[in-house]
């Protein structure tokens, strides 16, 4: 499941990185170092860079990945509220927002290795 999902294969490195430098690392430099290290190697760069600091004060709170996934949650609601909005602002009724986004959803459902067989006569 890990290895399908790149969030989370991100978060077990960021993890793995964490608990390397905390060999010899105090605990917040070691968090701050995995930070680094991770955005440099393109692991959760979006996330690590928009949230950092939270995940210094998060790992204070026992960070795991309920709350991870949370946080993601949150992001996702928010970017897809900045959408909606942004549709509306760009003339498109909601009628139409509710359909373009239905139909994205539903591209995002078929994979191509699930999408049917073409027909070639």
């Amino acid at each position: 499941m890990i290895q399908r999902s790149p969030n989370l294969s991100g978060y077990s490195e960021f993890i793995a990185e964490v608990k390397k430098n905390m060999e010899t690392m105090d605990k917040d430099t070691a968090i701050a170092a995995a930070i680094k290290t991770c955005v440099e190697r393109g692991i959760l760069v979006y996330f690590l860079e928009k949230h950092g600091s939270e995940v210094l004060n998060m790992f204070d709170e026992e960070w795991n990945l309920e709350t991870a996934l949370e946080v993601e949650k949150e992001e996702g609601i928010e970017i897809g509220v900045e959408k909606v909005f942004s549709l509306l602002e760009s003339g498109m009724s909601l009628d139409e927002v509710k359909q373009k986004i239905a139909m994205e959803r539903a591209r995002k459902k078929i994979s191509p290795r699930h999408a049917p067989a073409q027909c070639h006569t």
